[in-house]
């Protein structure tokens, strides 16, 4: 995440230094106030590519990267997300197989929780949606994962997602298969 957040940092900052240097004085143009016009407008653009920088929602940092087929077992608190991101290269597959992947989460009976997804953690807005699980027991749920959604290469900006508690014991089991 800190390495996609340097890398736009620097393109903005190469970006508006352009802009800066194409709008200064060039004695062949004979005309002042059009150079003065096309440098403020170059500023008020720079600026407002920062003012976005800045403004731009950023997913929180994963308490857990999961591994295929590993138990994980956490304790959650009501109204607080425990976030978590999914290990790519467990899941890699030559792109003409298709195989199926899943979060299963097991809680005791009477437990209710919410998954969430964000994929875009450089937008403008909070990205997290609540994922309704494909099936449900009393004691599990399991939630079906999409290849090319949910498992991100390490230089793309990653998913965040969260399981969070809203009611019945804290203590589950997570595990992505």
């Amino acid at each position: 995440m800190k390495k996609y957040q340097s890398k736009k940092l620097l393109t903005i900052f190469f970006l508006s230094t352009f802009l800066m240097k194409c709008s200064g004085t060039n004695d062949v143009i004979p005309e002042k106030k059009n150079n003065k016009s096309i440098r403020d407008t170059n500023l008020l653009i720079a600026g407002t590519l920062i003012n976005i920088n800045n403004n731009t929602y950023r997913c929180p940092e994963a308490n857990q990267i999961l591994r295929k087929n590993n138990d994980y077992q956490i304790s959650l608190e009501i109204g607080k997300p425990y976030y978590f991101n999914y290990y790519y290269l467990d899941n890699a597959k030559p792109p003409e197989e298709v195989r199926n992947y899943y979060l299963k989460v097991t809680k005791t009976l009477g437990t209710t929780l919410l998954y969430k997804r964000s994929r875009s953690c450089s937008s403008l807005v909070p990205p997290f949606v609540t994922i309704n699980p494909t099936n449900v027991l009393d004691t599990e749920l399991t939630f079906t994962l999409n290849y090319s959604e949910d498992f991100r290469r390490s230089w793309e900006v990653p998913n965040v997602y969260s399981i969070e508690l809203t009611s019945g014991d804290p203590n589950i089991t997570i595990r992505q298969e």
